[in-house]
Formats: structure tokens, sequence, C-alpha cells
């Protein structure tokens, strides 16, 4: 929602503005190693050790699941490329294969447990709303309801070519979840146990997401 209400706001600084170039980037899910501890450190309640990703016996997923993915370097390409072109317009940015429920359950060394989607849901809304879990549903409910992109017009108008595919981008994230990945900004910091104790100590077993 809030997305579209961004481009809502392009529309209308571009029919205010006609004479400044605006390019909207649209990309899948976004990933790279260094975003291993921040996912870690947003999914999983405070006293839960990262070492738990080594030890994923089975994935409860809906087979049904494809998302679009796409490095993080190859976003920042396809943004030089149109500031270097002054180019104008929407441009989709994914690997050529999508993501699937096999993917994920083989970067995590896990085997597939077929569950239902609106079960999953169902399970992510109980969990956020009891403080078991800080991951809304509404996550869970964006993972089974995103659609592929079609990449051709960032490949023709600025000659993009993603150096990494979508299941490469994910089994790179999972392996930057494993060595606990971080780098030296606030948001991918590493998820320390000294900073999870500190949590824990102020904020209870999970952190409590304000809604909007």
């Amino acid at each position: 929602m809030d997305k579209a209400a961004a481009e809502d706001v392009l529309d209308e600084f571009e029919a205010a503005h006609p004479d400044i170039a605006v390019a909207r980037i649209r990309p899948g899910l976004i990933g790279q190693y260094e975003f291993g501890s921040a996912l870690l450190r947003y999914a999983l309640p405070d006293l839960v050790p990262s070492a738990i990703v080594d030890h994923l016996p089975i994935l409860p997923i809906d087979r049904s699941f494809a998302v679009p993915a796409v490095h993080s370097d190859d976003v920042a390409d396809a943004i030089v490329r149109v500031l270097d072109r002054r180019a104008t317009g929407p441009y989709n940015l994914g690997g050529p294969t999508p993501v699937r429920a096999h993917d994920v359950a083989d970067a995590f060394g896990a085997r597939i447990v077929p569950v239902p989607s609106r079960v999953l849901s169902a399970a992510a809304r109980l969990g956020f709303e009891t403080h078991l879990s800080a991951v809304h549903h509404g996550w869970v409910d964006l993972a089974f309801a995103t659609p592929m992109l079609h990449t051709d017009r960032a490949r023709r108008d600025l000659d993009w070519t993603p150096r990494m595919d979508g299941p490469d981008v994910v089994r790179e994230v999972v392996r930057g979840m494993r060595d606990d990945a971080g780098s030296i900004t606030s948001a991918l910091r590493s998820r320390t146990v000294v900073d999870r104790i500190r949590a824990f100590g102020r904020r209870g077993f999970i952190s409590r997401a304000k809604r909007p």
C-alpha cells in the first residue's frame, strides 16, 4: 500500500514538474550477505541463538511460494545506469529465475513440509498478536501474493543484466545468517549476544512491533 501511495506521489510530482526526469525503481526481494544478522534480529526472539539456522530439519511452506529476488549490488548498478542516462519511467528489477519453495529449503538444508499459505498466515497472526513472534502476518500474505516482474525494459533501456540470479541471492542471504554477517550501519549491525541480552531485559521475550 505504501509503495502504491508513493507512486501516486510521483504521478503528482511529474505532472507538476514536467522538466524533471523521474524514474521508478521496482525491485523484487533485495538480498545480500550482510543482511544475514539483521534478518535474524528481526525474525527471531532475542534469546534464540543464531545457530538455530544450522538446525532446521524441516521447512513448513506452501509449495506455491514464488517471489522475484535481486541482489543489492544489481539494484545499485541499475540506479547508477538510470542516473547516467537520465532515464525516466518504471524499471522492474529481478533475477531471471524466481525463488521457489525448494530454493529456500535447499538453502537451509531442510526438508519441505507442505503447509497451505492460509495456515501459515493464521499461525503468523497468532504468533504476532500473542507476542511470541515479531513477524507480522502481512509479510506472509505478501510472500504469497507477490507478482513476478518483467525486467525487459530495464534490460533494453539501461543495458542492465543482473549478475546474480534469484535463488543465488537467497543462498547468499542464508549464508550470511549462518555467519551472523553484518555491516557498520545501524540497520545491518551484527546480532551479538550482548545486544540480545540487553534487548531482552529492556523489552521482554520479543520486540513488540507497533501497529500503524
